[in-house]
């Protein structure tokens, strides 16, 4: 379980893993959430992004690695639930899922359709403000997120995920070459490791943390 607070009554609530980058209720105020990190630029208002409990940003996979060099590393396609592999592995799909925000964002790939106004109009506030600075930061966290992705894969062991995720990402070559199609499958194939390590996604709303105060 991942550790995060809910944005409107800032509870602190344990969600699975496979739950980044859903959306949800807060099993608190039962505010409408999304498990996903809060960036530059943000979700949709309607469904407010949740902040990780601990998370250290640019920096996590260097703080994986550093408990990896005190620890045996898993064998060869063996990824243990629990194991620091595990870790690197959800590390993962946090910014794969905050990557695909940020693709779809930079890009404008937001539907031209009523449901969608919001997030349209949230994107041209956001470059009216910031101009060819707000692509700047838009860059820059797209591209340590491209990086930590690429050297998760190099560290996970595994050659048939690292193969899969090759494919989809054009080898590493280069975050402008990424797709959006490509990264929502990398996110997929992320997730079916999870589960078949015993994780399942939430059937209601995110459990809240009852140890936490609210």
């Amino acid at each position: 379980m991942i550790e995060v607070v809910c944005p409107r009554c800032h509870q602190s609530l344990h969600v699975s893993p496979v739950d980044i980058g859903t959306t949800g209720s807060c099993s608190k105020c039962h505010g409408h959430i999304s498990i996903l990190d809060p960036t530059i630029p943000v979700p949709r208002s309607e469904a407010p992004p949740s902040s990780l409990v601990g998370d250290a940003g640019p920096s996590a996979l260097g703080v994986i690695e550093r408990k990896i060099q005190k620890q045996p590393v898993a064998p060869q396609g063996k990824i243990t639930r629990g194991s620091l592999q595990y870790e690197m592995m959800v590390r993962m799909l946090i910014d794969l899922n905050q990557l695909n925000a940020l693709l779809r964002f930079k890009r404008a790939e937001i539907p031209q359709k009523p449901e969608y106004a919001k997030e349209l109009e949230e994107r041209k506030v956001w470059y009216g403000k910031m101009e060819t600075f707000g692509d700047a930061l838009i860059e820059s966290n797209m591209k340590w997120r491209f990086d930590n992705i690429k050297d998760a894969v190099m560290r996970l062991n595994d050659p048939e995920y690292a193969q899969a995720m090759h494919q989809l990402t054009k080898n590493f070559e280069d975050v402008t070459l990424l797709t959006t199609a490509g990264v929502v499958k990398a996110v997929e194939i992320t997730k079916e490791k999870l589960i078949a390590l015993g994780e399942h996604t939430s059937k209601s709303g995110f459990g809240a943390n009852t140890a936490a105060s609210g």
